[in-house]
This record gives structure tokens, sequence and C-alpha cells, in this order.
């Protein structure tokens, strides 16, 4: 199993991609730029927002890609100690037709139908197109932070895929 969130999406990606015998399953949550691009407004909004690091500017960042959900005082310490954190592998980009044909493991995508920075319908229709195995789900009214919108949701949804696809593991501990 593996499973990514947002940019830990394209890296959960990467490794279904690049070592598929390795790799039960995949599990991506807002995968933001890699099914489908994200659309332009976002990344200049997340530029716009990224020059504005103190406590209000995460505030208004957080309530612009999640509506109605409060970043904890955790959450923010989180968030401003990653921004130094540069990712080796790369920002996230929609993998070539090819590339997605031809990815082995189980695939789950799951989106904020209000996501901000995804395009759950485009991702599902390409993924119809290029990958007809792999499984969508969208949450209406969800945005960037499905899961922290709709734990109980989507967790039992990715239990459910896993319990499918990833024989050795056990989830009833």
């Amino acid at each position: 199993m593996c499973w990514g969130e947002s940019s830990g999406a394209w890296h959960a990606t990467l490794a279904g991609l690049h070592a598929a015998d390795r790799v039960a399953s995949v599990s991506l949550i807002e995968p933001n730029g890699v099914i489908a691009r994200t659309p332009w407004r976002a990344l200049l909004k997340v530029i716009r927002f990224g020059g504005n690091t103190t406590d209000e500017g995460w505030r208004k960042m957080a309530e612009w890609l999640t509506p109605g959900v409060t970043m904890t005082d955790v959450e923010r310490a989180t968030a401003k100690a990653s921004q130094g954190y540069r990712i080796a592998a790369g920002w996230a980009r929609p993998l070539k037709d090819a590339e997605l044909e031809s990815f082995a493991p189980p695939l789950l995508a799951i989106y904020g139908g209000a996501s901000v920075v995804s395009d759950p319908v485009a991702a599902r229709r390409r993924l119809a197109e290029r990958l007809p195995s792999a499984e969508v789900e969208v949450y209406p009214g969800t945005g960037h932070g499905v899961r922290g919108q709709v734990p109980d949701e989507v967790m039992a949804r990715i239990v459910e895929f896993l319990a499918r696809h990833d024989t050795a593991v056990r989830l009833d501990r």
C-alpha cells in the first residue's frame, strides 16, 4: 500500500509508477497536478499566499483551500516549518498518457468536489480514458482538505479499497 495526500500524492504516484512490483495499491487524496493540471488561477494564488507567511496569511490560505475548516496551531506550525523544504522529486506534473496507461498498481483517487486546486471532473474523465481500472471518489461540497472534512467517509473508502487490493494487509487489528 502506498498513499499520499496533496503534494504527497505525487510521491505515491512515483512509487506506483517506478516501483510497481513493490506496491500493492496506490491511494491518492487530492492529487493536485498529477492526473489533471492544477488551474493557473490556483497556482497564482498559492504564489501570492507564499509571500504572506504570517499567521494571518496561513489562515487565509487554509480558508481558501478548505472553506469552513480552521487550521489548528499544530497544523499552522507544521506548515511554517515546511516552508524551507525542497522536494527532491520535483513538483507534481500531470502524468503523460503513456505513463498513466502503464500504471500497474490498483489506483484510488479521492477528490474534494469543490476543490480549488484540483479538477475532479477532468481527472475522472482522463482516468476513464487512460486507466479505466482506476477508482475515483469525489466528495461534493468538500475542498482540498477533504480528508479533514469528512474523515470517516474518506478513511472508510480507503480501507474498503485496501481490503480488496492489499491482501497482505490485515485491516481487523
